[in-house]
């Protein structure tokens, strides 16, 4: 009795099985080819984003070189000189407990700056510098001025620009004579007056100042209505918001108060501009964001 039960199970069920098993393969090659096809038009896209970025922004500097050829200069306000050691007591001013935390950070890179140039990502001469000064190309115009400029000759980023349309403001102190006109400060305390900006950029600055507020506001203060603010920042998912009035702070690294993350640094940044444009470079971990933002009206009280 027991074999013809065997044999009608073989007979009836086996051919199902068999069946089932033929169509999981069939449908786990389906998955595989078409997770692969992803793959590659995703590897297509993250090839050509460069390379168009970088088209863009060539044709967009050949357009600004033949506007520029033959225009008068225009003249511009001096700066307001602050020295650097009042910055300092004005940064201190500004959140005691944390700045004893900054300034511990800030003396740390400060050494590996002068111990290691690559440190600046503003003066490595590597795709991501060449690709944000196509993004500047692109949506920077006019007076331009350079936050976290660098301790050295030029940023890669703009050294297509006219000398005499550039300033950058730089805590470091210089290590070469720079291009461009460039005052020791800090972004918390630009020391120009309102609206004497076009473009304000930022490449890889942003996430060492002290005061991300006061530090917005003051590119808010300093752009001209249809400025531009361009900014260049490693979004790293999962960072903590950055909490300036935390208690009992602790840094992230021995070179930050904080990472970014594009889920909460964007909404912290339509307090103050409006998000034109955000071109996402994925990487490993991590995503190089470059932004392009017009500030908000300033409130008058």
């Amino acid at each position: 009795m027991f074999g013809s039960i065997r044999r009608f199970r073989d007979w009836m069920i086996a051919p199902a099985l068999n069946e089932l098993h033929a169509a999981k393969e069939a449908l786990t090659t389906q998955l595989e080819q078409h997770a692969a096809q992803i793959e590659c038009q995703l590897f297509d896209f993250l090839r050509d984003q460069p390379a168009s970025l970088l088209s863009a922004g060539l044709n967009a500097r050949s357009a600004r070189l033949r506007a520029e050829a033959g225009a008068a200069l225009p003249v511009f306000k001096p700066p307001m000189h602050l020295p650097f050691e009042e910055s300092l007591r004005r940064l201190e001013a500004l959140n005691p407990p944390l700045y004893t935390v900054w300034r511990a950070l800030f003396e740390h890179g400060s050494k590996s700056y002068v111990e290691e140039r690559l440190g600046s990502c503003s003066h490595r001469d590597h795709t991501y510098a060449q690709l944000f000064g196509a993004y500047i190309e692109i949506y920077g115009h006019g007076r331009i001025l350079d936050i976290g400029y660098g301790p050295y000759r030029l940023p890669t980023y703009l050294s297509t620009r006219n000398p005499a349309m550039v300033c950058g403001v730089e805590p470091l102190e210089m290590l070469e004579t720079p291009v461009f006109e460039v005052l020791r400060g800090f972004n918390e305390f630009l020391p120009w007056g309102d609206e004497e900006f076009d473009t304000v950029v930022s490449g890889t600055s942003l996430d060492h100042v002290m005061s991300l507020e006061v530090s917005l506001q003051e590119v808010q203060r300093v752009l001209r209505p249809d400025g531009k603010y361009i900014v260049w920042l490693a979004s790293i998912p999962g960072s903590a918001p950055f909490d300036e009035q935390a208690k009992n702070f602790e840094p992230v690294d021995n070179f930050h108060l904080f990472h970014f993350d594009r889920a909460w640094i964007e909404p912290f940044f339509e307090r103050y501009f409006k998000i034109d444009d955000a071109m996402i470079i994925s990487q490993p971990g991590f995503e190089h964001v470059f932004y392009c933002m017009t500030p908000r009206k300033l409130l008058s009280f």
